[in-house]
């Protein structure tokens, strides 16, 4: 078993990273700052190192002076993460540093690199649906929408997100609110379910079960949850808005409204309670005759609700009500959610799709047609994992090259001359057999004339120089999966 050293200051983001390398054979041990990674060079003796390209309270200069005298890791492989310029990739490289991994992380990403650094096979892709993963927050409640599978690392990885955020937002009891619609049967284990609710047990996070509110119809799922002890008091609801609306209830902000106050053909966005605790007027539905009679017979003199807003603000017109549609109801309190990737250091699931597209891609081939030295670093460096892509002398059978290399992918500077991009562009598309090459154009700046001049001979993909390599790399998965699906 390899050992890797990661220096990250992110206690959270260790722990994550830490437990998924085992998983697949890698011993790891973790630094949050220079202090902790100069001990760990010395007596972990690590085959690799991962760090953070400004490492705190430590230079990475004077790191890789320390590596450099200890025998054991002298040959030691670095890969340094973050985003990167051109003019930065050339400084590290001179440093020896030869991997570089962009900013935000995708793990899986990472095990691939790892996997080939040490001569190992990555798993096989999976033609399956993936699990597919959408989180988004508001305050203390998230909402967490997972379909296709349960997967054990996207578990953890969910898991790890949920944590970073409410670290970030201090947050010690949270709400959830989690939307399974439809799941492969044979992904609902004993083992996928534990990893699903490992939040319950971080120890810094007060959750309550009647915080956890799940919508779903799967029979399997729910009937494996019925069976815990614990996870059994989760309720399960009926519909989406119900969900969200029994969880935003803050039960500190209670008010009370005279059933007197209630008029027929009057709704209110929120659940009318009695005093017992019943919902008596569900959130949405009009207000009738009848109910208020009802209500009369009962005894009834006042209802109840939670929120910090007046009954005015509450109440909904019935023919407003009667024209908004549930989806439209959905779509007005999503509006207020945001999405919780900002608050973690692992990228989005949308850069897993994207990381299992250019796999799907490997030994296909790439072209770089530039002059610019610092923007064919960026680019060589960002696809090298993924295409065999190389820069070349352009004054060569391009196109002869471009249909024997059966190249998917070629970037090509505006600023060429003898030919010209455009004279490159025009000679790449008269071919029938190459019109499914994604063709990028860099340019320091593009006015709309030239652009059109472009778009009239077969693109309009621009990418402004300078760039970095997480933007390269989001634009052309953007461009190239738009021409092969086209």
């Amino acid at each position: 078993m390899e050992n890797i050293l990661l220096i990250y200051p992110d206690k959270y983001f260790n722990d994550f990273l830490k437990n998924f390398l085992f998983k697949k054979g890698y011993r790891v041990e973790t630094a949050i700052n220079g202090g902790f990674a100069l001990n760990k060079l010395l007596n972990f003796k690590p085959d690799l190192i991962i760090s953070v390209k400004e490492i705190p309270n430590l230079s990475l200069e004077g790191f890789l002076l320390k590596k450099k005298v200890i025998k054991e890791v002298t040959d030691a492989p670095i890969y340094l993460i973050g985003d990167f310029s051109s003019t930065e990739l050339i400084d590290f490289k001179k440093m020896g540093i030869k991997v570089f991994i962009s900013y935000p992380i995708n793990p899986f990403s990472l095990l691939e690199r790892i996997n080939l650094q040490f001569k190992k096979p990555n798993p096989p892709i999976n033609d399956r649906t993936p699990m597919l993963l959408d989180i988004n927050v508001k305050g203390n409640l998230l909402i967490i929408q997972i379909e296709g599978n349960f997967e054990d690392d996207k578990l953890e990885l969910m898991n790890y997100k949920i944590r970073s955020y409410c670290n970030y937002k201090k947050i010690r009891k949270p709400k959830f609110f989690f939307v399974i619609p439809s799941l492969y049967p044979e992904s609902i284990t004993a083992e996928n379910i534990e990893i699903l609710f490992s939040f319950l047990r971080y120890p810094e996070l007060n959750i309550n079960n009647k915080f956890i509110k799940i919508l779903t119809k799967n029979e399997k799922l729910i009937e494996m949850l019925s069976s815990s002890e614990i996870l059994s008091k989760i309720e399960i609801v009926p519909d989406y808005l119900y969900g969200i609306n029994v969880l935003n209830i803050d039960m500190d902000k209670l008010k009370k409204i005279p059933i007197s106050f209630l008029k027929p053909g009057v709704s209110c966005i929120l659940d009318l309670y009695d005093d017992e605790g019943m919902i008596r007027i569900p959130a949405y539905s009009t207000i009738t005759e009848d109910m208020l009679e009802y209500l009369s017979r009962t005894g009834e003199k006042h209802l109840t609700y939670f929120s910090d807003k007046p009954f005015e603000e509450i109440e909904a017109n019935k023919n407003v009500v009667s024209t908004v549609s549930t989806f439209e109801r959905i779509s007005n309190i999503l509006l207020e959610y945001e999405t919780m990737e900002k608050y973690s250091d692992f990228a989005e699931i949308a850069d897993d799709k994207l990381s299992l597209f250019f796999r799907r891609l490997k030994g296909f081939n790439g072209l770089i047609l530039s002059n610019n030295k610092d923007d064919i670093e960026v680019i060589y460096n960002t696809f090298e994992p993924y295409l065999n892509i190389e820069s070349i002398d352009y004054s060569i059978d391009l196109m002869k090259y471009i249909d024997e290399k059966k190249c998917i992918l070629v970037f090509l500077d505006n600023g060429l001359s003898k030919p010209s991009a455009l004279e490159i562009l025009y000679s790449i598309r008269t071919k029938a057999s190459r019109r499914k090459v994604t063709v990028i154009i860099i340019s320091k700046k593009m006015d709309k004339v030239t652009l059109s001049q472009y778009k009239k001979y077969g693109t309009d993909y621009v990418i402004i120089s300078p760039f970095t390599t997480s933007k390269l790399l989001q634009k052309a998965f953007y461009f190239i999966n738009n021409d092969r699906l086209a």
